[in-house]
């Protein structure tokens, strides 16, 4: 029983170090490495980090191939004030009202990344909950590589003595 929670808590700490490792590097290697954290507080205080705009509705479709989830709507539009062409991610169809022709739309000032403002809490949630676990892994990469060298170095050292 002891051996299986080892083997458990070794597998866990494998699979949250590989997350880790793929989140970090990709985040400093395009510099956007922080911006969970932006958009998190953007969404927390919508009054001081968001900007309005409205978005013309052109079309939806559920995009399966998408980077940031799998199997979630990506609205087409154009932004009213700067008339140029977007797409916003959404988690699911129920969150968007396709008989309005423009909808509100907020636009992060930190990241200018741009999220529905209309929409049902549970939306937010969502959003909030990506960006928080994406924090956690991105956040854990440092300990979890102090573990990784300090392991390293007690291996090193335990064969380089028994030569």
């Amino acid at each position: 029983m002891n051996n299986n929670i080892k083997l458990l808590i070794i597998c866990a700490l494998v699979v949250n170090f590989m997350f880790s490792i793929v989140l970090t590097i990709t985040g400093l290697v395009s510099g956007t490495y922080l911006n969970d954290y932006k958009n998190y507080l953007s969404l927390k205080n919508p009054e001081v980090y968001m900007e309005i705009d409205s978005l013309k509705f052109l079309d939806a479709y559920d995009n399966v191939s998408s980077r940031r989830y799998l199997g979630n709507y990506e609205i087409d539009g154009v932004l009213v004030k700067k008339e140029q062409k977007m797409k916003i991610i959404i988690g699911k169809e129920k969150y968007f009202n396709f008989n309005i022709e423009k909808h509100a739309v907020y636009r992060s000032k930190l990241t200018k990344d741009y999220y529905l403002k209309d929409a049902p809490i549970a939306y937010y949630n969502s959003e909030l909950r990506s960006f928080i676990m994406t924090m956690y892994f991105k956040i854990s990469f440092f300990p979890l590589l102090g573990v990784a060298v300090y392991f390293a170095i007690t291996l090193i050292k335990e064969y380089r003595f028994r030569i």
